[in-house]
């Protein structure tokens, strides 16, 4: 019984002590596709989408350090709206209702493909902790995979993707 305890303790100082990073995804690594309805009752794929860059914003609605890093996210409305930029909001466990409202109370209103995850997108891109951001190339691959970031960070990552010709 002293062994159960002690293994127990140990495989929890081990999950606590691993980086958000070491469930995501590496730079450079393709992230899966995702399939996914979103607000309007669309089906919405990741890889139909077409941009330079892509943001993607995991989170929920009832999440305080979410909505912390959607406001990071509405700084640069105009840096995404003039820079070919998709940005992508994937809600874990919430409602549409709640989603309108969190979207309609943003400001300045950004039009973020609002998607609805019925845990698909939970467990293939193994979300584990919320908010995640993910900042992609134009080939889908990875450039940032992990906690919040200030908008001017944002835009630094962003940049990088921009600036990362296919095939790299």
């Amino acid at each position: 019984m002293k062994h159960l305890a002690w293994g127990m303790i140990f495989g929890l100082v081990l999950w606590i002590s691993t980086p958000l990073t070491a469930w995501g995804f590496q730079k450079g690594e393709v992230v899966p596709d995702i399939q996914a309805r979103n607000i309007d009752g669309n089906v919405f794929r990741l890889y139909e989408q077409q941009g330079d860059a892509f943001l993607l914003n995991l989170g929920a609605s009832w999440c305080p350090g979410c909505v912390g890093q959607s406001k990071q996210i509405n700084k640069i409305h105009e840096f995404l709206n003039g820079n070919n930029i998709t940005y992508v909001e994937v809600f874990h466990q919430d409602s549409e209702a709640a989603i309108r409202k969190a979207l309609a109370a943003s400001s300045p209103k950004l039009n973020p493909q609002a998607i609805l995850d019925d845990g698909k997108v939970r467990k293939s891109y193994n979300v584990f902790a919320i908010p995640r951001l993910l900042i992609l190339n134009r080939n889908f691959q990875v450039v940032y995979d992990g906690g919040p970031l200030a908008a001017r960070e944002i835009i630094k990552y962003l940049e990088t993707a921009k600036g990362e010709m296919p095939g790299t």
